[in-house]
Parts: C-alpha cells; sequence; structure tokens
C-alpha cells in the first residue's frame, strides 16, 4: 500500500511519500466592532501526521491529526484532525477541522475553522469555514468564508495562500 501525505490548510494537498503533512491556522489583528467586516488574505503552512489508513472500493481513506502556521491579516495557528480520501483516479477530497487561535484586526481569540479542499495529488484548493458560535475571546462571533489553495511542500507539508472576507 502506498503512504500518502497531505498538506491542509485547511487546507490540503496531497503528495505520494512516507510522511503526511498538517493543516492551517488562524488568528487575526486590528480593533474590530460589531458588524465589522474585514478582508483577509495572507499564507499557510501545515504539516501532518496520519493516524489511521483503510482501503475500501479502491479509495484510500487516511486519518491524520495536524499543526498550521497562519500568516498575514490571520496571524495564529490551527490544531486538529481530519480524513483525506484518495481516489483511484488520483484525485481526492480532503475535510478537516481545528481550534485556530490567533489575532485578526487587533483581536485575539480562537475559534473552530473547518476546511473542505479538492484537487489531485499536486494541487489542491478549498475553503474555510468559520463558526460563529465557537469563537471565545475576541473571537465570540467571528464568521466567514476563505478560500484557500496549496501545493507540497515535502511528503508531509503543505504551504498555500487564503483570501476572503471575515465578519465580527
Amino acid at each position: 500500500m502506498k503512504a500518502a501525505c497531505v498538506v491542509l490548510m485547511s487546507l490540503a494537498l496531497a503528495c505520494d511519500g512516507a510522511n503526511p503533512p498538517t493543516g492551517p491556522a488562524i488568528q487575526a489583528s486590528a480593533s474590530a466592532q460589531t458588524g465589522t467586516s474585514i478582508p483577509v488574505a495572507g499564507t499557510f503552512s501545515l504539516a501532518f501526521e496520519p493516524t489511521n489508513v483503510r482501503q475500501v472500493d479502491g479509495n484510500t481513506f487516511i486519518d491524520f491529526s495536524f499543526h498550521e502556521q497562519v500568516s498575514g491579516s490571520i496571524l495564529g495557528t490551527r490544531d486538529g484532525t481530519g480524513t483525506l480520501v484518495i481516489h483511484p483516479d488520483g484525485t481526492l477530497n480532503v475535510t478537516d477541522t481545528g481550534f485556530l487561535t490567533g489575532i485578526v484586526a487587533g483581536v485575539s481569540g480562537a475559534v473552530n475553522a473547518e476546511v473542505r479542499a479538492q484537487g489531485t495529488l499536486a494541487s489542491v484548493a478549498g475553503s474555510v469555514t468559520i463558526y460563529p458560535q465557537t469563537g471565545t475571546g475576541g473571537f465570540v462571533g467571528l464568521q466567514g468564508v476563505v478560500m484557500i489553495t496549496g501545493a507540497a511542500t515535502g511528503p508531509t507539508t503543505l504551504a498555500g495562500s487564503y483570501e476572503g472576507q471575515l465578519n465580527f
């Protein structure tokens, strides 16, 4: 069985290799008021570690844990778990969820961020959804969807960029 590597940032990217990559983190900065909409853009790097690998109907399912660093408009880290599915034709789908701790628009806090992405072993694109009911500290009520793109930088690492809008 081939070992697979996934790079997520939430992002997400997979590549053949011995070690898997990890996921994204989000942090924000600035003094935000309730009802404030903030454009965000920046980069992320992710590393992951497989926790379970199985095959079903020709598809390879890889459960993993990850750690992600986020920089730019969002500064912080995200840690969590996810599942990568590699299909027989080489395409993939990945979903992960993790708690982002950081700074956005000068405000610090933590919030759950979920990534859904698809692509191939060479390139992945998707979205990160921030759920307002999960925020703590200054991130209470923070919500939005951020688009991500990424590529593997090693057998268990991924780097990419994000762009979108967050709302306090």
